[in-house]
């Protein structure tokens, strides 16, 4: 009993019979709901539709995507972290949070885990702008060519201070924050 298709404009958000819907602008790799606000959903987009293949470990653009999804009202873009460090394959919040929205971590092509601290939508300047700004830490294999990461895992125990991530390689590194 569909009335037809309908387009939606990119980083818009439509609610119609009890299903949000969204347009992120590109091929979605991860998502993970925020652990402080369970409204927030982030998700990550590559900005090209080209097939990706793991042995391309060089700078690609990316797009970290943060939106509020509440109960029967249309999907709010709040805004977007722009990268250059390639697909993001995995992401995941920090369990017990942090400033702002929290910590979140990425498994990224080039190699490396990022970790970005997220603010809260308050905090940036333009609601629903897109900006470059680097990650917080970045966790780089030392002496070792791992490939591309593509998992990881917040420790589940107190104070989560270990990060795990997996690589092409076969690689599995402990990071200990």
């Amino acid at each position: 009993e569909s009335s037809g298709g309908k387009t939606l404009d990119r980083f818009v958000g439509e609610y119609q019979e009890h299903c949000h819907m969204m347009f992120c602008g590109g091929p979605v790799t991860t998502m993970d709901w925020g652990p402080s606000d369970p409204t927030v959903l982030a998700l990550v987009t590559k900005l090209s539709d080209a097939p990706s293949r793991l042995s391309e470990t060089g700078p690609q653009p990316g797009l970290l995507q943060f939106w509020r999804l509440s109960a029967d009202t249309a999907p709010v873009f709040l805004f977007g972290l722009c990268h250059n460090f390639g697909n993001v394959w995995a992401m995941e919040w920090c369990p017990s949070g942090g400033q702002g929205l929290g910590l979140v971590a990425t498994s990224c092509s080039d190699g490396s885990v990022r970790i970005w601290s997220v603010p809260e939508a308050g905090q940036v300047s333009k609601p629903g702008g897109l900006y470059l700004a680097p990650s917080g830490l970045s966790l780089l294999c030392p002496g070792e060519e791992p490939g591309q990461c593509l998992g990881l895992s917040w420790y589940r125990g107190p104070g989560h201070q270990y990060l795990a991530s997996s690589h092409a390689s076969g690689l599995v590194s402990l990071w200990h924050l």
